[in-house]
């Protein structure tokens, strides 16, 4: 012991010495430091937007207030819903809509995840985020001219998927996590000629994973086949598809209006607890078809024709509604959807095109489109039983739900509409610093 301690007094007084020799050779010499240059990369900087504006703007050139998360985001946060990949973006916050899509709340607004490639999609369900190339939140009135079908107040959710390109290349991913995350990734491309005019790329995930309460699950299987084709140097031809299949647990829609909660903490029932059963789900089918032809008219003129098809179907869908009745009781209510669909299909004409007027540089969109509409749906609803949150209940199970719901009658909505609008932007160029956006819709609603 006696050694280990002088040891230590040697070993203190050399780093004394050295400390006391260094301070007093700095002290003597001078000497002009070199310069150091620090260089910043940003990794994930997407420096410019065609869906945004719909037409080729650099960040700085567009005053429309937007964000993008581009799959570099996804790759490396390891991203698997939609809704953690829209929280990537900064004010926005999303949710798990109970009805099975992403929703999200930008500038106070509820904001549905409804746009595709810059047109109007299904939002019954959300297809895996494999497919997504970026997401581009547009924020406040700036997305006017996505049209109502597809923004709020808040502003729109637009989903970029990914295309071909000449490079062959396959990647495959296996994922194991927390609640017993099983997750398969493919992403295929080729070139299918030696001319690479011909392309062709398909994304696939498997997703299985059950959740942190101590009842639910979801699953999505998600195929995307695209096909690019360059017809000459002035037509391409894009076609994508997208195929999804999703079953998972539902959310409650919670009533508690005959209680009087101050906080989560007087709830008298842990935060990991389902009140439902794995009954309690949702089987929904997604297909999506997009096809883009692009012609270059002249050397300042391009043509951009989209066709767009998005089917959400949701086959059946029970929902739990439950009712507080006192702090220690629920009323278990129950509700069944089926044969619930959203469709849009959309054809849209535009064309950009460069136009000066004097010194005056003029960024011109012209464009037209037609949406149709249809959605329809089944539903019934019925009380279910009474439980107590204190004593052990069982879970819901469907057999006893069917048998509830078939004394009853089911009721039947449905309702087709169509819009047709037109629209036309401008970015006028007054100084190499100075741009102005002017940008108006007009839509007819039947």
């Amino acid at each position: 012991m006696k050694k280990s301690f002088t040891s230590l007094i040697l070993l203190l007084g050399t780093a004394y010495v050295a400390i006391g020799q260094t301070t007093e050779s700095d002290s003597l010499r001078r000497q002009k430091l070199k310069e150091i240059v620090v260089t910043a990369t940003q990794r994930y900087g997407e420096k410019k937007s065609f869906d945004v504006a719909r037409m080729s703007l650099t960040n700085i050139e567009n005053p429309q207030i937007y964000s993008v998360i581009p799959k570099e985001i996804i790759k490396n946060q390891i991203l698997i819903s939609n809704k953690e990949v829209v929280n990537n973006s900064v004010g926005v916050v999303a949710f798990n809509n109970p009805t099975g899509a992403v929703t999200a709340w930008i500038r106070g607004f509820e904001t549905r995840n409804a746009v595709r490639n810059g047109l109007a999609t299904q939002f019954r369900g959300e297809s895996d985020p494999i497919n997504i190339e970026r997401i581009e939140v547009v924020k406040g009135p700036s997305g006017t001219l996505y049209g109502a079908n597809a923004i709020s107040f808040g502003g729109l959710i637009n989903k970029v998927t990914k295309v071909p390109f000449e490079n062959n290349k396959t990647s495959v991913n296996l994922y194991g996590g927390s609640y017993d995350l099983m997750r398969l990734t493919l992403d295929a491309n080729r070139a299918l000629n030696t001319e690479k005019t011909a392309l062709f790329r398909l994304n696939a995930a498997y997703n299985y994973q059950h959740t942190f309460q101590d009842i639910g699950y979801y699953k999505n299987i998600t195929v995307a086949p695209s096909f690019k084709y360059k017809v000459n140097n002035r037509l391409g031809i894009l076609v994508d598809a997208e195929f999804a299949q999703i079953n998972n647990t539902q959310m409650p829609y919670p009533n508690l209006g005959g209680v009087d909660f101050k906080n989560f903490n007087d709830i008298p029932i842990a935060y990991d607890k389902y009140i439902g059963g794995d009954d309690v789900d949702s089987k929904t089918d997604i297909a999506n078809l997009f096809v883009k032809a692009t012609y270059k008219i002249s050397r300042n003129w391009t043509s951009t024709t989209n066709v767009n098809s998005s089917s959400g179907f949701v086959d059946y869908s029970y929902q739990l509604y439950p009712r507080w009745l006192t702090p220690d009781s629920i009323e278990r209510n129950v509700g069944l959807y089926s044969a619930r669909k959203l469709t849009f299909l959309q054809v849209q004409q535009n064309f950009n095109g460069k136009i000066n007027i004097g010194a005056v540089k003029n960024r011109i969109l012209f464009g037209a489109d037609y949406t149709r509409n249809d959605a329809e749906l089944n539903f019934q609803w019925a009380k279910y039983d009474n439980i107590h949150v204190k004593e052990d209940f069982a879970p819901i199970i469907k057999a006893k739900i069917d048998g509830i719901l078939g004394d009853g009658d089911a009721a039947h909505w449905s309702s087709r509409t169509h819009n047709t609008s037109v629209y036309v932007s401008d970015v006028v160029s007054i100084a190499s610093n100075l741009n102005v956006l002017l940008s108006g819709r007009l839509d007819y609603f039947k």
